[in-house]
């Protein structure tokens, strides 16, 4: 999170997918999130993505392409989805310096972002 900016809450459609999406896990997931959704909850851009890029899921055994991935029935219903980065380089030590987007905001799902400062790159192979 940028370090001079306070969470804010998450604007409509994130909060009720994301909130819908946090009612249907049986243990906790944790996502590690960049690209536009990390840049238009942080910074207030105007909503020009339809997707939530993420880049690890912990546990990696939950079907999320199946849940809340494009053309879900989440998806159908708000209109935002779940994408995992297939390309992506982040450095190795990214994990160490995460911050939750949401804290408290959900009981089993928590929204982990790299610091600024951490750079990266990656290629959205289904672009939105």
């Amino acid at each position: 999170m940028p370090a001079d900016k306070e969470a804010r809450p998450l604007a409509s459609p994130w909060k009720e997918f994301l909130t819908e999406l946090d009612g249907m896990l049986d243990e906790p997931l944790e996502l590690h999130c960049i690209g536009g959704f990390v840049f238009t909850y942080f910074y207030g851009l105007p909503r020009t993505t339809g997707d939530i890029d993420y880049y690890t899921a912990i546990p990696v055994n939950l079907n999320l392409d199946e849940v809340a991935g494009q053309g879900s029935p989440l998806h159908t219903k708000h209109g935002v989805w779940l994408h995992r980065v297939a390309v992506a380089n982040l450095p190795e030590d990214y994990a160490t310096r995460l911050t939750d987007m949401a804290p408290g905001g959900f009981n089993d799902l928590r929204l982990l972002v790299p610091d600024p400062y951490v750079g990266f790159t990656y290629q959205n192979q289904n672009s939105s």
